[in-house]
């Protein structure tokens, strides 16, 4: 009976270190559970990290991109706008030789191939010139020669007369308005 009452004893002990194992196991499969929720969360939030890096990055690259762009605009503008009274000054030059007829001199032959150079580079950078005559006054892209209120207060439109100083657009940009007499 004592080894029966040992053994019953035994028992006994057993299953209450089986019941604290078991439970022991449960809390530890519960806070298993909780720690991998954890790390999915993190790890949710490492990729979401790296994603707005990600796009930080490209932002920074097209906003860049953007004003790299404008800088050189702005840039080939000023460029331009210094170039513009040289430009004058060679129309008015290779104009003065044709009245004078001494446009066969090989100083203007030169000058004239450097004019046709300067057009094609014109194409190429998209330059145009405002020549257009006889079409209707514009005040995006003319500027009126004489400046008389009466024509400012009658909002007509009116035909070009002569275009007095030619003016300039990059793409459909107007850099130098052109100077112009209206009818």
């Amino acid at each position: 009976m004592i080894q029966e009452e040992n053994f019953e004893k035994n028992l006994d002990k057993e299953t209450k270190i089986d019941k604290n194992f078991k439970n022991e196991i449960k809390k530890n499969n519960i806070e298993i559970q909780t720690k991998k929720k954890e790390i999915d969360i993190l790890k949710k939030d490492i990729n979401n990290v790296k994603l707005r890096y990600y796009a930080t990055l490209d932002n920074i690259k097209k906003n860049t991109t953007k004003e790299i762009k404008i800088i050189k605009k702005m840039l080939f503008k000023n460029f331009f706008k210094k170039l513009y009274p040289i430009l004058l000054q060679f129309k008015k030059f290779l104009h003065d030789t044709k009245k004078k007829n001494i446009d066969m001199h090989p100083i203007v032959k030169g000058l004239k191939l450097t004019q046709k150079s300067f057009q094609k580079n014109f194409k190429i950078w998209k330059i145009k010139e405002i020549n257009q005559s006889s079409i209707k006054y514009d005040p995006n892209i003319h500027i009126l020669e004489n400046k008389d209120p009466q024509l400012n207060k009658s909002n007509q439109k009116f035909n070009l007369v002569k275009i007095i100083k030619h003016g300039y657009m990059i793409q459909d940009e107007v850099i130098k308005k052109a100077i112009v007499k209206i009818i």
